[in-house]
């Protein structure tokens, strides 16, 4: 029984010849007792004008074993239990909730237990198992008591690991019998990793799942199960995503915990932090996909397209997607414990030319994924079960998941080196999660993988041969030029803007060049990656600078650009110099990191240096 009430009107109904006014039924909420009568109104309904006269009201009960409703709204209660009913007329709708009550007083000293599940949704790479669903405890949910009669909350607790949860010592005996346990899509205020589900941003309404009623006007102990269905049931909501949700968020800071690392100054011992409060807000079938909203501290699970019905599209399925939700929880943690500088936008996983703090802030958030459900596999479903996978293990080369600018590279490589030796270009090492975690929370500057990689190296000497293999698969290149020799007309030399050192994005590379005088010469930077964005200056043997050039269409680009940033594109960050030389002799040229490089470029990177002469 899902237990979210509210009312719906169709503002762009054409029978309506006046303003629209709420529809309601009085009263919202009341109680009959076993056998009893109540006759329920409808407001808004019946008053509304339309051109043939007032409309016929039809009242529905969602579960008639318990009471039903006549066409003139009389409820008859039936059996021991609380019943949603629903008035209806020219698409204008309304709810309330009527409880049916023993004749009898409630117990004085009787206890409750029982087990919290929601029905899960397995999945592989091919997306849904068909006809597959399996019983998940609902985890550390605060669960309650509640007396039918007024609707009064008679205890509350916390349901365990297993979904176990117990009330003693219960009594009832002010009100008539009649009691059932209800979960919600929330933790207790108090937990290390306080989570709460809510329907939307808009009324802000926790969702919650409840067992069958039960006769308290005998004292003992009574028994109540509670399962939170799936969509694929007879249940319109299929609460049971909301609290697949509210597991995946809660599985994200246990992980995260484990690390052994308090991101608070001054909190609890053996990294016990209390994380700040994270709501997710379930809206399915929304136009809108899934994202993470930092100033709200909010991830909006809306999985994106409509029904299927109207646009011939399946919905989008993320509530039961947990490598998605996981995701989301990525970017979580990267905002609340580290920092994040992506300026969000489009983004996807063929793209290596992004702006290098957004592939990072994607390339993380899916390592986290894949990290805390120990599997390469990112798998995104619909309504049909089918949908999007893809295995970030096996990338390369059938989506170029290369540079710092691709948030497949960044994912992949942070994954290999997490993950186990297996078959394929993994090092011959683990790294335990806890050594990336503390890179990645106090690693300083721009968020973006320059800025992991040289916190990372810094802090574990003994790994950097290892994920330096991991880099040099994807050309992510931190490491020196080596031996620089001469440049030769019409041949490219490759070099990075990378040094070891306190400083690694300080580099200058100079080489030097021979020209001849009265002949026209061109000094370019081109095919950069990773990044760059390069300052090329031409200097003569004295050390005077006789040319430069930053970018070589002339445009300087404003450093907080954003989402108007230029991409990394390998040709709109390089320079150009085009000269005619004045003396026969020898020509240095000099590439630095462009000191207004945009925030979309990294602070090193890698580019190509060629002298052509017509």
């Amino acid at each position: 029984m899902l237990l979210l009430l509210g009312c719906s009107a169709d503002k762009n109904n054409p029978a309506s010849s006046l303003p629209i006014m709420p529809a309601t039924i009085s009263p919202q909420e009341s109680n009959i007792v076993l056998n009893g009568t109540l006759k329920m109104s409808a407001i808004g309904l019946t008053s509304v004008g339309t051109t043939g006269g007032d409309p016929v009201v039809s009242w529905t009960s969602d579960d008639t074993e318990i009471a039903t409703i006549d066409t003139n709204g009389v409820v008859l209660g039936k059996k021991i239990g609380v019943v949603i009913v629903s008035a209806k007329a020219n698409d204008f709708s309304a709810t309330a909730k009527v409880g049916v009550v023993s004749p009898f007083s409630g117990g004085t000293n009787f206890s409750v237990s029982g087990f919290a599940f929601y029905k899960d949704k397995p999945f592989n790479q091919n997306g849904f198992i068909p006809g597959e669903s399996v019983n998940t405890p609902i985890r550390r949910a605060v669960v309650q008591l509640i007396a039918i009669d007024g609707f009064t909350v008679l205890a509350s607790s916390i349901t365990e690991e297993d979904g176990s949860y117990q009330f003693t010592n219960i009594n009832n005996s002010a009100r008539r019998g009649g009691v059932y346990v209800t979960v919600l899509t929330k933790t207790d205020d108090a937990s290390t990793h306080p989570i709460k589900i809510l329907n939307n941003d808009k009324s802000k309404n926790l969702l919650s799942v409840s067992g069958p009623a039960l006769d308290d006007s005998v004292n003992g102990h009574l028994i109540s199960n509670v399962i939170a269905l799936d969509k694929d049931t007879k249940e319109a909501f299929g609460i049971g995503g909301a609290f697949n949700i509210m597991d995946n968020l809660l599985r994200g800071g246990e992980f995260t915990q484990k690390a052994g690392l308090c991101p608070e100054s001054g909190s609890p011992p053996e990294g016990k932090c209390k994380y700040p409060l994270l709501t997710a807000y379930w809206e399915p079938a929304s136009l809108v996909g899934t994202f993470y909203e930092d100033t709200s501290n909010a991830i909006y699970v809306r999985g994106g397209g409509v029904e299927e019905g109207a646009s011939g599209l399946p919905v989008d399925a993320d509530e039961y997607d947990d490598t998605i939700l996981l995701h989301e929880y990525g970017h979580f943690v990267a905002v609340r414990f580290a920092h994040d500088d992506s300026p969000g936008g489009p983004h996807n996983f063929v793209d290596n030319e992004q702006d290098i703090r957004l592939s990072w802030s994607e390339g993380w958030a899916t390592f986290f994924a894949s990290a805390v459900l120990n599997s390469p596999i990112i798998v995104d479903t619909n309504s049909k079960g089918t949908g999007l996978a893809l295995n970030i293990e096996t990338f390369s080369p059938s989506i170029p998941a290369f540079y710092t600018t691709s948030e497949a590279s960044i994912g992949s490589g942070l994954w290999d080196l997490f993950d186990a030796r297996s078959n394929d270009d993994d090092p011959a090492t683990t790294v335990d999660f806890s050594l990336i975690w503390k890179a990645f929370t106090t690693m300083a500057g721009a968020a973006t993988m320059e800025s992991f990689v040289v916190q990372f190296m810094n802090q574990n000497a003994a790994h950097i041969n290892a994920f330096d293999t991991i880099l040099r698969e994807r050309k992510i290149e931190f490491f020196p030029d080596g031996e620089v020799t001469p440049l030769t007309l019409g041949v490219s030399q490759h070099h990075t803007l990378y040094q070891p050192g306190i400083n690694p994005f300080s580099d200058t590379d100079i080489v030097l060049f021979s020209v001849v005088s009265g002949r026209t010469y061109t000094v370019k930077t081109h095919q950069l990656t990773n990044g760059a964005d390069t300052l090329l200056t031409i200097n003569n043997s004295a050390g005077q600078e006789l040319r430069s050039n930053d970018n070589a269409d002339g445009k300087i680009y404003a450093a907080d650009c954003n989402t108007q940033c230029p991409k990394n594109d390998r040709k709109i960050l390089a320079s150009s110099i085009k000269f005619t030389a004045q003396t026969t002799g020898t020509l240095f040229a000099h590439v630095k990191h462009s000191p207004v490089a945009p925030h979309s470029a990294g602070l090193g990177g890698s580019y190509d240096l060629l002298l052509t002469s017509p």
